[in-house]
């Protein structure tokens, strides 16, 4: 092969490859929409035309028969599927064929001769060169701390990875199970921190497997807690088991490459673990373009990881960002939360915040609601919430500064416990004034005075003044004010007896200029 791979052959072969052969774009498809490598084991795959699936009842009755009966979760046993979206994950990668010609012949020399006539310069470069990226970007970015952002552009955007899962799930109206007292994880004790998680679990869940997560380097810590214990008769590292002790291996610990760096601890029923992705072929789209010297790829599919139902799914209250603690705490201080706070509403005015909210469980006798708030997520301030009569809780923070972020909480007072829900954020705006009116006072045969009014905040209006001519035909004379509180006076000198003008007015807020419509007033005899 010469030492150039030709753009417009690749072009064609592509074609000849992919688009007239379907088997072989039903591979390529079955080769880029590949499972999450460390999901394989844990996640349920399922394949779907639309872009929102919702877990088909009898599905989802098997899954939870086992223990609906006895199991209670937070709001009892009426358990309810969660809509999960697919979004369009789209790849677009322009590269040079001379490039990857080098590491083509190096893929083709380790092959088998046997197969070497079975892999083409094109198919190398989307079913191993493109596909391990996406492989990666999948494990490392999306699964686990992806977070949709359809105007964003990195490999985090494209999907709600499972902590953003979590987050929402804590403020669901069918909450997830908040598990806390366990703190953050350590190295040190992560062992017996996961010991009191798995023991937190609902006894009847003792034989349904269960998957506990945590970042690499905490699985190995946990491996290295488990063969210090002592306990075990063993020869090497390697038979140190993932399981957790008297669950009948039921209960296994999973490292999850894209929790790296993170100290959150969650777990789910295997079954309730989903992997989505496309059925339909004609949902998977495959391109290739010439562009100069280059080649241009575009691919775009559907795919979203999601929890069938979020009552089969438990986390560490520090892995969600919240804080609480249970009423009736047991000895050890881990608990399942059964009080649990979902911020509905949090809606930013220029100087006010209204913040709405539901308590899923029963409050504790003489408790009371509150919103904990402040520019940093140390709060500071707090706001009384009211109840209506649909058990819904609602407060407006008033006095805020404009344009500053605000860190807010919904509380449960208790006596001296406080149950605290999600921390979230927002914004506040900043509404531009704008110029309301104009009139003319003090009209008298060489002189007036033009009266500018305009909206808050006022203290953004930077400038303003008026124009004034005797025809709109020529150039206006400007005249500038000085800015006050909500309004500005322009004193207009030199004018001409009897004579009839031309006024508009003007103010300037961030670098633009805002203009009332031309009116027109007479000076008077002299």
């Amino acid at each position: 092969m010469s030492k150039a791979i030709n753009v417009r052959r690749l072009i064609q072969e592509f074609g000849a490859y992919y688009i007239n052969e379907g088997q072989n774009m039903q591979r390529l498809r079955a080769a880029i929409i590949a499972k999450p490598v460390t999901l394989e084991k844990h996640a349920k795959s399922i394949r779907t035309m639309d872009t929102m699936y919702r877990m088909a009842n009898p599905q989802f009755e098997s899954l939870i028969q086992p223990f609906k009966a006895t199991f209670n979760p937070i709001g009892g046993v009426d358990f309810h599927p969660n809509e999960i979206y697919l979004p369009k994950i789209k790849v677009d990668l322009s590269l040079t064929p001379d490039e990857i010609e080098d590491s083509w012949l190096g893929f083709m020399n380790d092959l088998d001769p046997a197969d070497r006539q079975n892999w083409k310069v094109v198919q190398y470069i989307f079913e191993e060169y493109i596909k391990k990226q996406i492989g990666k970007d999948r494990e490392k970015l999306m699964v686990y701390k992806g977070k949709y952002n359809p105007n964003g552009t990195t490999p985090s955007d494209c999907m709600d990875g499972i902590l953003e899962l979590l987050k929402k799930g804590a403020q669901s109206e069918y909450p997830i199970n908040i598990i806390a007292g366990l703190g953050e994880l350590d190295k040190d004790t992560v062992f017996d921190q996961v010991e009191a998680f798995d023991a937190a679990l609902p006894e009847e869940l003792i034989n349904e497997k269960i998957t506990i997560f945590m970042a690499p380097d905490m699985f190995r810590a946990y491996l290295t807690n488990a063969r210090a214990k002592g306990f075990y008769n063993i020869k090497s590292d390697k038979e140190i088991s993932d399981a957790v002790d008297f669950t009948n291996g039921n209960h296994t610990i999973a490292p999850l490459p894209s929790m790296a760096k993170t100290k959150h601890l969650w777990a789910t029923v295997d079954e309730n673990l989903l992997w989505i992705a496309n059925r339909n072929i004609d949902n998977f789209k495959a391109d290739m373009q010439a562009h100069h010297y280059d080649v241009d790829i575009m691919l775009n599919w559907r795919e979203a990881v999601g929890f069938g139902c979020n009552q089969m799914v438990w986390a560490t209250e520090e892995t969600v960002g919240g804080s609480a603690s249970d009423t009736a705490s047991p000895a050890n201080g881990i608990v399942v939360r059964t009080l649990n706070i979902v911020t509905t509403g949090v809606e930013a005015g220029d100087t006010t915040v209204d913040v709405a909210a539901k308590i899923v469980g029963d409050l504790p006798e003489g408790a009371t609601v509150r919103v904990a708030y402040g520019t940093t997520s140390s709060l500071g301030s707090t706001a009384n919430m009211t109840e209506d009569e649909d058990g819904n809780y609602t407060a407006q923070l008033t006095s805020l500064t404009r344009n500053t972020k605000y860190y807010v909480q919904v509380q449960v007072v208790s006596g001296d416990d406080v149950y605290a829900g999600v921390t979230a954020d927002v914004k506040t705006l900043t509404t531009a004034p704008s110029l309301t009116a104009l009139t003319m006072s003090d009209v008298a045969s060489t002189t007036a005075k033009a009266n500018l009014a305009y909206s808050d905040p006022s203290e953004l209006v930077t400038a303003g003044g008026v124009e004034i001519t005797t025809s709109l035909e020529t150039t206006p004379t400007k005249v500038d004010g000085t800015p006050s509180a909500g309004s500005m006076v322009v004193s207009l000198t030199s004018l001409t007896a009897e004579s009839s003008y031309y006024v508009r007015a003007f103010i300037t807020v961030d670098g633009e200029k805002q203009y009332t419509p031309w009116t027109s007033f007479t000076t008077t005899a002299a």
